[in-house]
């Protein structure tokens, strides 16, 4: 069974990929990729911004490949390890993961960057719909604004 990615970035323990670097705020910004491998990515009303290709992101965008993210003016994100590979070669990257996870916890933990192991939840599923939803409802919001006013 494929599952979806879904991280939070910043620099709180909370969040799934915590990155201490000063341009980034404690929730920095979001990323879901899907099982067909879009990765879409949300700022959270971060204080310094996300870039997309130089260009202040507002909201959430569907990422491309080559796309350059920057979390404020200095951290460079390689959000293009997290994108899902769609077919069944899913299965196997997953389980190449859970093996470094493993290897991981047990090694250097003094990177700038700090990842949890993503936990097996039966409402993550729910929770990525529910996002999609949310997503689809404030774009219906916003047409329905510009038609109308």
């Amino acid at each position: 069974m494929q599952k979806n990615i879904h991280l939070r970035f910043g620099t709180s323990p909370k969040n799934d990929i915590v990155v201490q670097n000063s341009s980034v705020d404690l929730f920095h910004l979001e990323l879901f990729s899907d099982t067909e491998g879009n990765v879409f990515i949300t700022d959270l009303n971060s204080k310094s911004g996300t870039f997309i290709n130089g260009k202040r992101l507002k909201g959430y965008t569907l990422l491309d490949s080559g796309d350059e993210v920057f979390l404020g003016e200095s951290y460079h994100l390689n959000w293009e390890k997290y994108k899902l590979i769609p077919s069944k070669k899913v299965e196997i990257a997953d389980k190449k993961k859970d093996s470094q996870n493993t290897n991981s916890t047990k090694t250097n933990s003094s990177s700038s960057t700090k990842s949890k192991p993503l936990a097996n939840k039966s409402s993550e599923g729910n929770i990525n719909k529910q996002l999609m939803l949310i997503y689809g409802l404030v774009l219906f919001v916003i047409l329905l604004m510009i038609l109308f006013f």
